[in-house]
């Protein structure tokens, strides 16, 4: 499936508390576009073992930014810093090996990255290697070990696999059908803004799968998704309508309104 395997377009430099004034001249100079000055100061830090400096080097080869593009030397300063036990980085090389940047595409080491990443809570490593142990890259596939990583990642707020895990549960795939579990976890995603999630929100309180039958709320969580965008749901407003009392849409309209005012939550 690989939802979550996405190779960063754009990598962020660290912005943290400065080791030296070498690293924030660094810093500075990168900021007004001076590159070649921050390889200056950085390159002496990252020799040091500075994991800081290491991985801003490795951005800058990553993105050619003063420097010719070089994915291999890239990995080189992002294996140092990594080796040092930097989850984001160890997140990147994941990315690099699995998608083959820079060396030989190898899900194994991939995993191996991934995994060293997850297990410091890195969330997005942790969707990853559910995604991983799903579809059996790099690794045995294994469906329990799968919604193990989907659940960490889920209780880390990974609105992605908080609905992945409410779809495990309301289908029962590979676990004990459980609308309730499936409803806490769309819930969790609705309450973050994923329109998925409230589309099937509005569907669990129609037809009262895991919660009480409440048409109002159904006709909330409706809206609400249609105006995130969700296609599915197009069409279904009518059927909803019928079965609901003037003043059940009044209602509706109104829960609608302080939902979206209170950004999702609590609805």
């Amino acid at each position: 499936m690989n939802r979550y395997l996405v190779f960063p377009v754009l990598v962020i430099l660290l912005f943290g508390t400065p080791a030296s004034a070498d690293y924030a001249q660094g810093m500075d100079a990168y900021q007004s576009g001076d590159y070649a000055t921050s390889l200056k100061e950085w390159r002496p830090l990252a020799e040091q073992g500075d994991v800081d400096a290491q991985f801003n080097l490795g951005v800058m080869y990553l993105q050619g930014l003063g420097v010719t593009q070089d994915h291999r030397v890239a990995l080189k300063w992002f294996k140092r810093a990594g080796e040092l036990g930097y989850a984001r980085v160890q997140h990147i090389l994941g990315l690099m090996y699995y998608y083959g940047r820079g060396v030989p595409q190898d899900y194994k080491a991939a995993f191996r990255w991934f995994r060293k990443a997850a297990d410091q809570g890195h969330v997005e490593a942790q969707a990853i290697l559910g995604d991983m142990y799903f579809g059996g890259d790099g690794v045995i596939p294994d469906r329990q070990a799968a919604i193990k990583w989907y659940s960490l990642a889920a209780e880390h707020g990974h609105v992605g696999t908080q609905t992945y895990l409410g779809q495990i549960y309301n289908y029962g795939w590979d676990v004990a059908q459980d609308y309730k579990v499936a409803f806490k976890w769309f819930r969790k995603a609705a309450e973050q803004g994923g329109t998925e999630a409230q589309a099937v929100l509005s569907k669990l309180y129609e037809e009262g799968l895991g919660v009480p039958q409440d048409y109002t709320r159904a006709h909330m969580w409706w809206t609400i998704s249609e105006s995130g965008g969700i296609l599915e749901v197009l069409g279904e407003q009518g059927e909803i309508e019928q079965m609901m009392t003037s003043a059940q849409l009044e209602k509706a309209q109104k829960l609608t309104q302080k939902c979206v005012v209170k950004n999702y939550q609590g609805c």
